[in-house]
């Protein structure tokens, strides 16, 4: 038998391809299904990185930000950026804003690894189950946007942040998070990237 948290898991899952379905058939945009390949459950979710959110701001929440730039140009894009690599990066480079200084080296192999790993298996990783519904209602509002040119790129800066914070050992109800959920919300409905 399904417990509550299965079915809440399922549903979010099933909201988030029915409407990747739809914008995809309207588009052929198959590539869409890459951003919802699946959930790793919070009982095999591994946590590594420390929060620093004592004094955070939202203005750190940038890849060009001075603690955290050497992270996205540490990262070799020479490999290839055909399924939106670049921005993936980006986006999880942002994320490493909420991310002790001392871990931040870590940070960066981190992504060199899921990088590689990227480029070789052409697809986006799975979703953590403790953000997986923020996950959804921003992918599935810049999907609504207008704006079908920066799909591909916002989906992937939107997978690289939660993909970093699914990491971080951070309360679900940390005000952090919940600034990155607006910062994220309102650039999904605008339907364009201006996260520098």
């Amino acid at each position: 038998m399904n417990t509550t948290r299965e079915l809440e898991r399922d549903y979010q899952v099933r909201k988030a391809l029915k409407v990747i379905e739809h914008y995809s058939e309207a588009t052929e945009a198959k590539w869409l299904f890459d951003f919802m390949r699946g959930v790793i459950p919070a009982d095999e979710q591994v946590v590594l990185l420390t929060p620093e959110t004592e004094n955070w701001d939202p203005s750190y929440f940038s890849y060009l930000h001075p603690r955290i730039v050497s992270i996205y140009y540490s990262v070799n894009l020479s490999l290839g950026l055909g399924i939106g690599l670049d921005y993936f990066i980006r986006g999880a480079a942002t994320a490493a804003s909420i991310v002790s200084e001392g871990q931040l080296e870590m940070v960066g192999q981190m992504l060199k690894l899921q990088h590689e790993a990227m480029y070789e298996a052409e697809t986006f990783p799975y979703v953590a189950e403790k953000y997986l519904e923020n996950y959804v209602t921003i992918i599935t509002t810049a999907l609504v946007s207008p704006e079908t040119t920066t799909w591909r790129q916002m989906l992937a800066f939107i997978s690289g942040v939660y993909w970093l914070l699914s990491y971080v050992d951070i309360s679900g109800d940390d005000p952090v998070l919940k600034t990155i959920y607006d910062i994220l919300i309102d650039r999904a409905k605008k339907g364009f990237i201006d996260f520098i």
